[in-house]
């Protein structure tokens, strides 16, 4: 077992699935992936003011591997989930976490959202969303969407440089599984009930 129960809570409340992140943990990195555990109590207590670039390098000279490759990359993004939610919450580390960072998934429910704009989607049929082949695939979508193809054409075309180009995914819209939609977003992004879309088709526009 990575992490302990207080650490397990703690990543729930930041809307990741514990288990899966640990198991995600120990298939990559093994003994390693104890480090995981140890960053998030390290930083628990730490205000996210003082989380800089510097007390980040400390801790990680502490686990004694090169700054570099999977197990750096992951475990900075981590920090930096850390930091995110500290600054704001759960729906802060949603919206501002990077597309390329390689961390858990985060997960929202209805009640970690502000009130928004819901009601002007109102007379939209379609949303999309720039997505992996694999993604597509798996018919496990995320629940970030947008109303703008330009968008999802920028996150498919840019986010998966090391990887198969990606591509947009498209599908009509159900507005009462929409929990949060603000119309001065320049994503225009819509979000939806974490497993509500079950089906998109390719669009070859």
């Amino acid at each position: 077992m990575v992490f302990s129960k207080e650490i397990r809570d703690y990543l729930k409340t930041m809307g990741i699935d514990p288990k899966a992140y640990e198991q995600s943990l120990i298939k990559e990195f093994s003994d390693k992936a104890h480090w995981f555990q140890e960053i998030i109590a390290s930083f628990n207590d730490v205000p996210e003011k003082e989380m800089s670039i510097d007390s980040f390098n400390e801790f990680y000279a502490s686990t004694g591997n090169p700054p570099t490759g999977s197990f750096y990359n992951k475990i900075y993004d981590l920090f930096n989930y850390l930091k995110l939610f500290k600054d704001g919450g759960k729906f802060n580390l949603y919206k501002n976490r990077q597309a390329e960072w390689d961390g858990p998934k985060v997960r929202l429910d209805k009640s970690d959202v502000p009130s928004s704009d819901i009601h002007l989607l109102s007379g939209k049929e379609l949303i999309y969303r720039g997505m992996s082949e694999n993604e597509f695939n798996s018919g496990t979508f995320g629940q970030s969407w947008t109303t703008d193809i330009s968008t999802a054409k920028c996150f498919a075309q840019e986010t998966y440089l090391d990887e198969p180009p990606g591509i947009i995914a498209t599908t009509k819209i159900n507005i009462p599984d929409v929990i949060h939609y603000a119309k001065d977003d320049s994503e225009h992004e819509v979000i939806v009930v974490d497993g509500s879309i079950v089906s998109a088709n390719k669009f070859n526009g």
